[in-house]
């Protein structure tokens, strides 16, 4: 989505902190100029978040300020992991984790920072954009999550997606079922039973155990 600039903007780093979004480099340089940007970088009101990508930098580690510098950076790719749970559950979870992720087409050759990773895996078939940033789908991301976590936080991640209702645990099922690769399937599929014997939130699957 393109973000609409007024004619008479206020400085740069209020506005981005105002409409909370991401801009490129030559979009802000076509509305304030270069020097403009070069002086609020120096300042360090502006941070350059990703490549040419900047935002306010009061607000640099806000999860959907940088969802949409994510989705600046790589128009066609596809926030995924605990960041997009964290998008659909509208900043309800508990934490986004240290690294973001985002689903890009194979073909491309990206430097990231390293708290970003990169998964070229192609774009998934299904998409949706919670607070207007495109996402892997809810299960999607779930399934993310669990393979990208470190294997302690998993459980908690997983609980804490269906206590929040992201989505439905029939649909991490499916999801799992047609993804090759996961991490402690086994847990996975043992926690996912517990739902699918009649569980209806994770305080009843951890009362069962």
């Amino acid at each position: 989505m393109t973000p609409v600039i007024p004619n008479s903007p206020p400085a740069v780093a209020d506005f981005l902190a105002q409409q909370r979004l991401a801009l490129t480099s030559r979009q802000i340089i076509t509305v304030w100029g270069r020097s403009h940007l070069r002086t609020a970088l120096r300042r360090g009101r502006v941070t350059a978040l990703l490549p040419h990508v900047h935002v306010a930098t009061s607000l640099r580690s806000e999860p959907d300020v940088v969802g949409r510098a994510l989705s600046a950076w790589q128009p066609h790719g596809l926030v995924t992991g605990q960041l997009a749970l964290h998008l659909y559950a509208q900043g309800r979870l508990a934490g986004v984790g240290d690294r973001a992720d985002i689903v890009v087409a194979t073909n491309h050759h990206l430097r990231s920072p390293a708290w970003l990773r990169v998964h070229q895996t192609g774009r998934p078939q299904g998409s949706s954009a919670p607070l207007g940033i495109p996402c892997t789908l809810p299960e999607r991301a779930v399934l993310d999550a669990w393979r990208y976590a470190p294997a302690r936080d998993r459980t908690n991640l997983f609980y804490e997606a269906l206590w929040l209702r992201v989505c439905h645990w029939s649909q991490v099922r499916r999801e799992a079922e047609n993804t090759v690769r996961v991490p402690q399937r086994g847990l996975l599929y043992r926690l996912l039973d517990e739902f699918a014997a009649g569980a209806t939130s994770p305080l009843e699957v951890r009362a069962r155990r």
